[in-house]
Order: structure tokens, then sequence, then C-alpha cells
């Protein structure tokens, strides 16, 4: 196999229960016959061996293969199964296996193109392939499409929350999946279905040389409220990043240079050589140059991250700012507003709330017309009749008729007997 992969069995609590029947495994071995004969028998039979070819894809986490390390990994015995080259030859017509080179066709970008592949290449190649059924010896290197997509649906459940919220590249990928760097071909299959599917997008950097061999991939999580894709600042502040981590370690390598310098020139001076002393001061100083040289190259290339990271925050909030406007500007287009329109509304209203306040000022008007002035005057002027003129030389005494001059003298004449005290009659009490 390509790159040194080699599909091994799966272990025996994971193989059929069937595996140590040999008279079933007999009849699992055997050539295929007409399926007309006994339709259920051939469905079993090729619904077994497709289980365990993909299983077995899924559990090595190696999805390409030949028809011949398939039956060099199935022999038993020295027998290797006399039935694996229909079962290609099915897997194959039903799209379940596909040649390597077809699988790695990139998707459609464009709608015309991807109505040119739906209606047209790809129900031409179907036919094709049923009208002529393509011999599993001359297929080649095939790719198993369900462990493909098996292991794309399980990638998306247990990949870590912060790889979904921003660029990664395949080395931190494989790190934290716990995966050899000789399956990088084989997770590189797993990414681009999720490309194909668009739950991810993938970027190459390559080097100077644009037709060379990518240096690294980037892959970064779309969201599904929106299409996210790599740009070219998200390519920016990963070489960007990576840079600082090479010039973060190049400056800590420095300082201990510089430290050991110091300490080397310390034991000199201990053992009275000075000269040496002074050589391990000057490598020091020289050390020093280059520290601060690159210190300032870090300290650079982090203000650019913070500027670059910096953007994608600006533009989201221009973004809002513009789309704020829009609706805005909508809303009073619909509604009419605008400053001249609410100023004569305004306007309006006062004139209509002076002349409702004149209104009810008339509506309070009495709908009798007399004066009451001359009624006012005749009532001051009974008034004033009535009474009797003061005499200014006496004063004033309040006015007693009759009746009460007599009944004045009654009260005089009149005589109660006395009452006893209240201390005479506690006497007369004991007394008895």
């Amino acid at each position: 196999m390509s790159h040194g992969q080699v599909l091994s069995i799966l272990p025996k609590d994971k193989l059929p229960d069937v595996w140590e029947n040999d008279s079933r495994m007999n009849v699992l071995f055997a050539p295929f016959r007409n399926r007309a004969v006994n339709p259920h028998d051939w469905d079993s039979k090729f619904a077994f061996w497709k289980k365990l070819i993909i299983d077995t894809c899924i559990y090595n986490k190696i999805y390409t293969f030949t028809l011949e390390e398939l039956q060099k990994l199935f022999n038993i015995n020295g027998r290797s199964p006399a039935c694996l080259n229909v079962i290609i030859e099915e897997m194959y017509a039903r799209g379940e296996l596909q040649q390597l080179e077809h699988f790695l066709q990139k998707p459609c970008k464009t709608w015309g193109s991807w109505m040119a592949e739906t209606f047209v290449k790809k129900p031409f190649v179907w036919s094709y392939n049923k009208v002529r059924r393509v011999r599993s010896s001359s297929l080649g290197l095939l790719v198993n499409v369900p462990a493909i997509v098996s292991e794309g649906t399980t990638l998306q459940s247990v990949i870590p929350d912060d790889f979904k919220k921003r660029v990664f590249t395949l080395k931190e990928l494989m790190d934290v999946m716990n995966l050899e760097t000789i399956k990088e071909s084989q997770v590189k299959l797993v990414l681009h279905h999720l490309m194909c599917i668009g739950a991810i997008d993938l970027h190459e950097i390559k080097g100077s040389d644009n037709h060379s061999v990518p240096i690294n991939v980037l892959v970064k999580f779309k969201n599904r409220e929106s299409e996210d894709i790599i740009t070219e600042v998200d390519v920016n502040i990963h070489i960007l990043e990576q840079l600082e981590k090479s010039i973060t370690l190049l400056v800590e390598k420095l300082e201990k240079e510089v430290m050991g310098f110091v300490e080397e020139a310390k034991v000199y001076l201990a053992k009275g050589h000075r000269q040496m002393a002074k050589s391990c001061l000057r490598k020091k100083h020289e050390v020093d140059k280059r520290l601060s040289q690159k210190a300032n190259s870090l300290h650079n290339v982090q203000l650019l991250l913070l500027k670059l990271r910096d953007s994608s925050t600006d533009a989201k909030v221009f973004e809002s700012y513009r789309l704020a406007l829009a609706t805005l500007q909508k809303n009073f287009k619909d509604t009419g507003l605008s400053e001249d329109s609410v100023g004569d509304v305004v306007s309006e209203l006062g004139s209509v709330l002076d002349m409702h306040e004149d209104i009810q000022n008339t509506l309070s008007r009495p709908l009798s017309n007399d004066d009451d002035d001359d009624l006012e005057d005749e009532l001051a002027l009974l008034v004033s009749s009535n009474t009797p003129p003061n005499d200014p030389s006496s004063p004033s005494k309040p006015i007693v008729d009759a009746d009460t001059l007599e009944l004045e003298k009654r009260l005089e004449n009149l005589k109660l007997p006395d009452v006893p005290s209240s201390d005479t009659v506690i006497k007369n009490q004991i007394a008895l």
C-alpha cells in the first residue's frame, strides 16, 4: 500500500461471531452463485463482507486499499475469499468504493458546473458503469466512502470546541486526535470529504514555489449561521503566529546563552583567569545585541498580530454600523420621517392646540347677556338703608329686647337652698 500503510485484521472481540465457524466460513469464502437462484443468501453474504471491510478500515484508520491487499488480509490457513472480486465490483457500482483520483476531485464552486456535474457527467458515468461492469482487478487503489463518512461524523463530534472557533493546522489536528504522522494522508481524505459536504474549509500553504508540495494545511470549521471560509487575514495570522513561536524559542535560547556566559565568567574569575572572564563577557555582549534585536522583532510581530485580530473585529463593527444605517434609512423612508416633516407636524400641532383652547374658552361663557352691575348696586343700596346710624359719642352696646331683661330679673330673685359640702356628708356618715 502507498505510504507504507497496511491494514490489519480486526481483534477477535471485534470479528463476527461466525469467524470461528468453519462450515459457515466455507460458505462465505466460496464464490458467488447467480443471485437469481437465491437472492436472500446472496444479499446476506454481500452484507457480511461489506460490513467487515468497512469496520476493518475504521479500526485501522486506513480508508484506501486494493483487491490484492484484501485477499491477503482475509487469508485463513492459506485460503483467501473467492468472492471478494464480486464484492469490490458491486460496492464500486453502488458508489461505496471510488477510485482515489475520482474521490479527490474538488467540489463544484459555481451553479453552472454543479448543474453539469449533477445532470450530465454523473448520470453518464453511472450508466456507463452499469452497462460495462468494471473488473475489480483494473480498479487499482480504492477509497472506502462509507468508512470516511463515518469517520467524518465522528471527527465533528469529538473535536474540541476551541478548534471549532479558530483556524488550526493539520498537525494540530493529528496531535489532538492522537494519530500517527503516517496516517496524515488518510486524515486528509476525511477532511476532503468534510470540505465537499460544506462542513469545513481547507487552505494549503505552499512555499515560495507555488508548484511545490504544500508545507502546511489550514482547517476551519464552518458556522451554521454563516459560510465561514479561510481568508487572507486568517492565513496571515497563522503565518505570524508561527513566526512568533519561532522567535520566542530563539529569544529563550539566547537568554540561556547570556546566563551561561555570566556563570562561566564567574567561574573563570574565581580561578583568577581574568582574560578568560573578559572573553566570556565579550561573548555575552554580542549575544545581548542579538537578543535585543530578536526581542524587538518579537514585539513587532505581536503588535501586528493584535492589529490583524482587531481588524476582523473592526470589520464586523463597521458592517453592523452599515446595516444599522441602511435599516434606519429604510424605516425613515417607509414611515416618511424627516426633519422638515416632523417640524411641520409639530407646528401644526401647536396651532391646533391653541385653537382647541379658544374653543374651550368660548364654550365656557354664559348664555345670558344680563348685566349684573346694576343688580349689585341695588343690593348695596338696600343694605345701607336698613342699618341705623351709629352715635359716635357713645360706645356701641348690644341690643337687648324686653323678654331678655325680664328673664334676667327672675334669675336674680331666685333663691336656692344651701348645698352641703363633701366634708359634712362624710362626718355625718361616720357619726351614724
